[in-house]
C-alpha cells in the first residue's frame, strides 16, 4: 500500500544519503500527456552543483514508469553533446 511505499522510498533515500549521494526525484504529473521535459532544466542543475562537488546524482521517477530515464537521456544528449546514437552506444558497452 501507500504506506510501504513511503517507508520504502524512506530507506532508498536514507540510503542514498549514507553513500553522499544525490537523490534528485522527477515529479510529473500523470502518465501521458505530461511535458517532462520541463524538469529538465532543474535535473540539469542539479547534476552540475553535483559534478562541481565531485558526487553522484541519482534520478528517480515517483510513478517509476521510466520518466526519470528520460529526462537523464535527454540531459546527456543535451549537455553532453552526444548524439542518440551515441548514448546508447555509451550505455550498451558498459
Amino acid at each position: 500500500g501507500g504506506s510501504t511505499r513511503c517507508s520504502q522510498h524512506q530507506v532508498i533515500t536514507d540510503l542514498l544519503k549514507e553513500l553522499d549521494v544525490t537523490h534528485y526525484q522527477a515529479y510529473a504529473k500523470g502518465n501521458h500527456g505530461h511535458d517532462i521535459l520541463q524538469h529538465l532544466e532543474e535535473l540539469a542543475h542539479a547534476i552540475s552543483e553535483q559534478n562541481a562537488a565531485r558526487k553522484r546524482t541519482v534520478a528517480q521517477c515517483w510513478a517509476g514508469i521510466n520518466k526519470s530515464v528520460t529526462l537523464v537521456v535527454a540531459y546527456t544528449v543535451v549537455y553532453c553533446n552526444m548524439s542518440l546514437f551515441q548514448f546508447f552506444y555509451f550505455f550498451f558497452s558498459r
